[in-house]
């Protein structure tokens, strides 16, 4: 299958998908916290807790790859609670989750 053009230009590896994430977060003087799978399989990688009590759980995921069963379980049951509990697969959706709830923050004091 041909990749879409804007398939070539999301090839980061989760690990720098999560450096990413790290930068803009500490930008808009958040804390990003690495959840301990350890101890509950499946939870979101990251806690993000931002100005303004604004928190999200963020699975993070290659480009095209979904999260596990025990992973979609955590998000749901996060979300039934009332958490922003989502996935973000590539670099084009770290962009916009990053545009869409943390940018902004950078000029609190």
């Amino acid at each position: 299958m041909p990749q879409k053009e804007s398939d070539s230009r999301d090839t980061l590896s989760e690990s720098a998908l999560e450096k990413e994430l790290v930068l803009a977060v500490k930008k808009a003087h958040g804390l990003i916290l690495k959840l301990n799978p350890l101890w509950y399989i499946g939870i979101p990688d990251r806690l993000i807790l931002l100005p303004k009590a604004k928190i999200f759980f963020v699975e993070l995921k290659r480009y095209g790859e979904k999260p596990r069963r025990n992973q979609v379980r955590w998000l749901t049951l996060l979300q039934r609670l009332g958490f922003p509990a989502l996935t973000v697969a590539g670099k084009v959706e770290l962009k916009t989750f990053i545009r869409e709830h943390i940018n902004g923050f950078e000029d609190l004091p």
